[in-house]
This record gives structure tokens, C-alpha cells and sequence, in this order.
């Protein structure tokens, strides 16, 4: 059972140390792990005394000639191998994550907008990241982005006072036009208004 005295010991222990151990048990040597790690033996003793000094048992049996791992420091070197194998398969796995987006990225825009525009690109995006799951919401209704979990949204004009973040990512000119025929029947039109 870990008590509260576990985790006082866990948050003074220093992984470089852990690791600076394994280097040790596996070459049975301090001059070894020392070349192997690019540190002074001067530091890889202190490490090994202080890690010793945490743990309140001795990992090491030390002659001039050898040095040798106690039943402790056996049992210790087996499960701080594997742990720091799965913290470094763990900070693997992170770092993969974050360089291929995958998941599912929610966008809105505008439909004609979005239609002309933002469709291609999303699929270029879907080409580039197979991963990725795109789930696009051709719409000229302003959503509440937070309630319906978009990811993205697409707007044209001015951002109304909003607690969101705005970037200008490019101009779409919309010219509204009528025919000469519709004109001569609807006089004293002068603006999108009038109609």
C-alpha cells in the first residue's frame, strides 16, 4: 500500500538521477556510465549517494576492484528500467501526437464562402493529414461556437464584440448585381436594402 511518506519520496526523486542509476547497474561501473553519459565520475557518485540517501537503502556494493548491485539495487534497476522506458515510449507517443493532427477538427463558414473557398482547402488539409477528421457546417447562421463545439469559425465582416480570438485570413470580394432587364422594372433601387 503507498502511504502519504511514498509520495514525499516520489516528488525528491530526479529522473536524470534514475537514469544516471540504469547507466551504472548496466555497465557495473562509475567511470563507465560516466563516459556514457558525457558527466564527471565526481557526479555520477553524487547522484548514486544522493538517490541512495532518498531511497534509505543501499543500491550499491562498492570494492576497489568491482561494483556490484544489492538484492535491492537489483530489484530497483529492473523497475526503474522499465519505467523509464515507458516514460520515453510516453514522451515519444506525445511528441508523434502533436506532429500529425488527428481527431476531429469542427469548422463553420458562410455557404457560398465556404463552398468556394473553404471546401478545398479542407480537403487539401484531409489529403495532407488522412487522420484528421473534418466535420464542416456550411452555414450562414452565427452559432454559439462554444455550446456546438466548433473548432473553427469562418466569418465575413466585422467580429462583434466577442471573447474570441480573430485572425484576418484573407478577402472575399461579394458584388451584388442584377440584370439590365430586372433594373428597368425596379427603379430607384440604390442599395441591397431597397430590395
Amino acid at each position: 500500500m503507498r502511504g502519504r511518506g511514498n509520495v514525499n519520496k516520489l516528488s525528491s526523486i530526479n529522473l536524470n538521477r534514475l537514469a544516471v542509476f540504469v547507466s551504472v547497474a548496466e555497465s557495473r561501473s562509475l567511470t563507465a556510465a560516466a563516459v556514457k553519459l558525457g558527466i564527471a565520475k565526481t557526479m555520477v557518485s553524487a547522484h548514486m549517494q544522493r538517490l541512495e540517501a532518498e531511497l534509505g537503502v543501499s543500491l550499491l556494493v562498492r570494492t576497489t576492484r568491482r561494483l556490484s548491485l544489492t538484492e535491492a539495487g537489483e530489484a530497483f534497476y529492473v523497475a526503474t528500467r522499465r519505467i523509464l522506458g515507458e516514460i520515453d515510449d510516453a514522451v515519444s507517443q506525445a511528441g508523434s501526437t502533436s506532429a500529425e493532427p488527428r481527431g476531429t477538427l469542427r469548422v463553420t463558414a458562410p455557404i457560398d464562402y465556404g463552398a468556394a473557398i473553404v471546401t478545398p482547402a479542407l480537403v487539401a488539409l484531409r489529403e495532407r493529414y488522412p487522420e484528421l477528421r473534418v466535420d464542416l457546417i456550411l452555414d450562414d447562421t452565427r452559432f454559439d461556437l462554444i455550446a456546438e463545439g466548433i473548432d473553427v469559425a469562418i466569418r465575413l465582416g466585422r467580429l462583434p464584440d466577442s471573447s474570441h480570438q480573430a485572425v484576418v485570413v484573407g478577402r472575399y470580394v461579394k458584388w451584388l448585381v442584377a440584370s439590365p432587364l430586372f433594373l428597368q422594372h425596379h427603379t430607384g433601387l440604390r442599395m441591397s436594402s431597397d430590395l
